[in-house]
């Protein structure tokens, strides 16, 4: 494909060799039970991160003007990533439609992408996501990233003992298209979705977690109330520190010590 024809077909954006960087803060634990889950319909208990992701680089639909830097954040384990990715791929609306009615090249990158991904199942996804208002849900972006369970066993023990509240995850987008491709890797650019349709929602960046890395701060910080409650008041009495004394003893007056209770025990048993 000459660069020209590329310019064309996905508006003027390339094919990434950059990561896609971003920090999750507002981290939260969940716990959910279903009845049956959607890979295997069975009853399920599972655990998650979530949180508030921000990219320094932003995200647009190719064509839309509008374009976002932040984004729902969930973290799960990967176990399942294999069998979640078939179940993707089977319930894609694109594989029961005439692909004669699509762009030549929108179809050659999603079968590319598939293709890759089927080799290597996907552990990162960024989507947009539509108006719902029988549940009352906002449009919005989301991104889903899978973790080994060790991975997220660690962080959810430091999550829960409020040594951590930011982590900084980097995803390798699986033939991710960037306005520029050739911008230095510190430089903020914009990552795009194509649309299989014009009016239909944008394919989702799909590829894998390379990265995920946080730093324990032990912090000493205390809430606003338990501040309150520390704080003393005028009917209350000044704190004190206890020291404490430590005595030493010279070993000769310890030896006389010993001496004395020696006579006193011969005296009681006379």
């Amino acid at each position: 494909m000459d660069e020209a024809t590329k310019q064309d077909a996905y508006g003027g954006y390339g094919f990434a060799i950059r990561t896609f960087w971003f920090d999750v803060s507002d981290l939260h634990l969940l716990s959910c039970w279903s009845r049956e889950s959607a890979i295997d319909q069975k009853p399920e208990f599972s655990h998650f991160v979530s949180g508030k992701a921000v990219s320094k680089d932003r995200v647009q639909v190719i064509g839309r003007k509008s374009a976002t830097n932040e984004f729902y954040f969930t973290l799960r384990v990967d176990t399942d990533a294999k069998e979640e990715w078939q179940w993707l791929k089977a319930n894609d609306v694109v594989a029961y439609t005439d692909h004669s009615k699509y762009k030549p090249e929108h179809v050659r990158l999603k079968k590319l992408i598939d293709e890759q991904l089927d080799a290597d199942p996907p552990t990162a996804a960024l989507f947009t996501y539509e108006a719902d208002w029988e549940i009352g849900t906002k449009a919005g972006w989301s991104i889903e990233c899978n973790v080994p369970p060790e991975v997220l066993a660690k962080l959810t023990y430091e999550i829960a003992s409020k040594t951590v509240d930011t982590i900084s995850i980097g995803v390798k987008w699986t033939a991710g298209l960037v306005y520029d491709e050739h911008a230095p890797p510190g430089f903020p650019t914009v990552w795009g979705l194509f649309c299989l349709e014009e009016n239909r929602s944008p394919e989702s960046l799909q590829g894998h977690v390379s990265s995920i890395k946080w730093s324990p701060s032990n912090r000493l910080e205390t809430t606003s109330d338990e501040a309150k409650s520390d704080t003393p008041t005028s009917m209350s009495p000044p704190a004190t520190t206890v020291t404490p004394v430590i005595f030493n003893v010279p070993k000769s007056a310890i030896a006389a010590l010993w001496a004395i209770a020696l006579l006193a025990a011969l005296h009681l048993f006379k």
